[in-house]
């Protein structure tokens, strides 16, 4: 809630970026690099499958959703406490430069190729303002931001660059996987499995230490998902088993027919120690009943 209010606060484009003092923004990242590092269960849940129902301008969730999964990805790459911060506000600030394409980042479709070159102009426009933002920000952070959407086969922009700073890759994955499984004005958001698909059919426009890293943390059922088990029973995640990625901790909430169990018939199943179990289907939103 903190740093969503910090978003609507900044993410404007009649903001006077001169006034926005940096220690707001440091002091919101370095409380969610702490909840990152202790293994906070929730606040991952919440970037990996929540969605505010309503929120017309998804720029706002996407920004606090990239810098927590960056972070994932950062303290899974044994990146000290300082670095976390400084990759979390990179993160954090990485589309700041949408502001200006307020109208083109709503639009309830896909962007025509001209208005996609139109809209990749929000690096630059990112860099100038955070020169702008007061007591200003490491050259480090500035790098990223203006690197997050280079790809290290050269196919990225604005340059075309391919040897990328490493805050800049785990940015830029984490964006492209936030951005495919949430909804966007125009599609519906992909599963799981779909996104770790096309991340891996474009893998060499990504740092393949980092995709490892994110697959172990977030798992093949990432906590806050409903599963479907080869019972028909469904549950929610709750916990990964880091050594057995397929095979997390489910709560089981609702029996074979889709039903809701009785409070004392709710149980927790851990999938590594049942091997007769195994999930069907995963989903991100709402579950599934059983057609039988």
């Amino acid at each position: 809630e903190k740093m969503l209010a910090l978003t609507k606060q900044i993410f404007h484009r009649d903001v006077d970026f001169e006034k926005i003092h940096t220690e707001q923004i440091v002091e919101v990242v370095t409380e969610a690099t702490g909840a990152v590092i202790e293994g906070d269960e929730k606040i991952i849940e919440l970037a990996l499958t929540y969605t505010i129902k309503g929120e017309e301008y998804y720029l706002y969730q996407h920004s606090v959703n990239v810098c927590i999964i960056s972070l994932l990805v950062g303290s899974g790459s044994d990146y000290e406490i300082k670095k976390l911060v400084e990759l979390g506000i990179a993160a954090f600030l990485h589309d700041i430069g949408m502001v200006c394409y307020e109208d083109m980042v709503q639009l309830p479709r896909k962007l025509k190729l001209d208005e996609y070159d139109e809209i990749k102009k929000h690096v630059e426009a990112g860099d100038r303002i955070l020169k702008r933002i007061n007591h200003g920000l490491s050259e480090t952070i500035l790098t990223a931001q203006y690197e997050i959407h280079e790809r290290l086969d050269g196919s990225g922009y604005p340059q075309g660059k391919k040897i990328i700073q490493d805050y800049a890759r785990i940015i830029a994955l984490a964006d492209a996987f936030e951005s495919m499984t949430h909804p966007r004005p125009f599609r519906p958001r992909y599963s799981i499995m779909d996104a770790y698909k096309r991340i891996l059919d474009s893998k060499n426009k990504y740092d393949q230490n980092f995709i490892k890293v994110l697959f172990d943390r977030v798992g093949f059922f990432p906590n806050g998902s409903f599963v479907q088990l080869n019972t028909k029973d469904t549950g929610k995640v709750i916990k990964q088993n880091p050594r057995s990625p397929l095979r997390p901790i489910v709560r089981i909430l609702y029996g074979p027919d889709g039903s809701a169990l009785p409070e004392e018939e709710i149980r927790i199943v851990n999938l590594g120690k049942c091997p007769t179990l195994h999930i069907k289907e995963c989903f991100l939103e709402g579950i599934k009943k059983s057609e039988g």
